[in-house]
């Protein structure tokens, strides 16, 4: 047989075509073996038929191992059964499945792949057998798992802070955080209209104010200060009017974020809801000035506010008059009637003075029955008209015929020129030395007497 012929019979496609062959499968096997993702190869009864390096190092098994092995030996019971319909779905329809599955270690480990997997088909379309590249995801499934639990964490505490919480980044102010209680204070239904948003561009349908009553805009809250020029804020109180005309009062702080450089990378703001404390002090401070039964000025806010209308007066030149009135008859009522009446008698008589009375004249309740107006004006005829009106509100009051009991005052009245040097207490006592005049002498002109029963 000559030398060609012999060639022919070992490689019938020609001496250059089978060495071709060769190097190909050599180079197909060397990358075969050393890519990085486990190749394997299974035959339509499941049986390992073939297996790369990467796929032995993953498993923790040898080469001969797996080729002894069936599928099933190292996947989890429960997954079986998907596997199964996916080969199906290969044998059948051909094309490539993408899918996450489990793998067992040799050692007993669970490890947890990206899977590309199809069906190899020989030259009339029936199918051999099964190719499929598995990259190992274990590692990374497990920081994504504890990523989500960071955050699930960190959502709870969020959203379980009795205070509100906002986040936001440098130098856009996007907003990326918004807790549950911040939804609450500023009475946002829908967060999803806030969050991705710029500090700036978000128009809220609330209105911010600071413990001056002026208005701030979103530039100068303390988170965005914050951000931009790396302030930091503590318990700075602001007041929240709502959409549906409620008010908060929030004590805000905030901080910069900085990032490993100390370049500002965002800032982060706590806000307690102190709305009840600041009612309760507001509350606390009026009662410290103002009479509760009635809702006048008592006597220390009296003379709080009166000294500097004085002064202010003075400087002005105006005059300055004071009335002085006692309400008859409320040992009688209380002795007679109860005391439930007795309170409703100064109750009766402080609404009188305050309808009465200009915002600007100051009237209080100095203690028992006895009541106090400061009157400024050009000068001392300021007081006619409002004795007149006192007057007349006193016998309309009195009219009605349900009433259990008349109201009656006496009053005195002392003008302060503008070249009297007096002060309130002088003001006090000659207005009352007056009234007592009035009272003995009955000149129903200024004191107003009226029998009770």
């Amino acid at each position: 047989m000559k030398k060609e012929d012999l060639n022919k019979a070992v490689c019938p496609q020609g001496i250059h075509d089978c060495v071709t062959l060769t190097q190909s499968e050599a180079r197909y096997r060397t990358l075969f073996e050393h890519v990085n993702e486990a190749i394997f190869m299974i035959d339509l009864d499941d049986q390992y038929i073939d297996v790369n390096n990467r796929a032995c190092e993953m498993l923790g098994y040898s080469r001969d191992e797996l080729l002894n092995m069936n599928i099933r030996d190292i996947v989890p019971i429960e997954d079986y059964e998907s596997l199964r319909q996916r080969r199906e779905l290969l044998k059948h329809g051909g094309g490539e499945a993408v899918y996450s599955r489990r793998y067992t270690t040799k050692d007993g480990r669970v490890l947890y792949a990206e899977v590309s997997a199809s069906m190899v088909f020989d030259e009339d379309g029936k199918p051999l057998y099964i190719q499929s590249i598995a990259r190992d995801v274990t590692e990374r499934m497990r920081r994504e798992k504890d990523l989500f639990e960071a955050r699930a964490f960190m959502n709870a505490a969020i959203n379980t802070t009795p205070a509100g919480l906002v986040i936001i980044s440098a130098p856009d102010l996007t907003i990326h955080v918004f807790n549950d209680m911040t939804k609450e204070i500023f009475g946002i239904k829908d967060e999803s209209k806030i969050i991705g948003k710029s500090l700036i561009d978000y128009k809220p349908n609330w209105t911010a104010y600071d413990i001056d009553g002026n208005q701030i805009g979103s530039e100068d809250f303390s988170i965005a200060r914050a951000a931009i020029k790396g302030e930091r804020a503590v318990n700075c109180l602001m007041k929240i009017k709502r959409a549906d005309e409620t008010e908060r009062w929030i004590l805000i702080s905030a901080t910069p974020i900085l990032d490993s450089e100390n370049r500002i990378i965002g800032a982060i703001s706590i806000f307690p809801d102190i709305t009840s404390r600041k009612q309760a002090e507001d509350k606390l401070e009026f009662l410290s000035n103002h009479d509760e039964l009635t809702g006048l000025l008592n006597r220390r806010g009296f003379f709080e506010t009166a000294q500097y209308t004085l002064s202010l007066s003075r400087r002005n030149g105006l005059s300055v008059s004071l009335i002085y009135a006692d309400l008859d008859g409320l040992k009688t009522i209380n002795d007679n009637l109860g005391h439930d009446y007795g309170d409703e008698a100064l109750q009766s008589f402080g609404g009188i003075l305050k309808d009465t009375f200009r915002e600007s004249d100051i009237a209080a309740r100095l203690g028992g029955d006895e009541f106090v107006a400061l009157i400024t004006g050009p000068d001392d005829t300021c007081t006619l008209e409002p004795l007149n009106r006192l007057q007349q509100a006193i016998e309309s009051v009195n009219s009605n015929p349900e009433r259990s009991f008349d109201l009656s005052i006496s009053i005195g009245v002392y003008c302060c020129e503008e070249s009297d040097p007096c002060n309130i207490d002088v003001l006090i006592a000659k207005a009352d030395k007056r009234m007592y005049e009035k009272k003995r002498l009955n000149n129903k002109r200024i004191a107003i007497h009226r029998k009770i029963y």
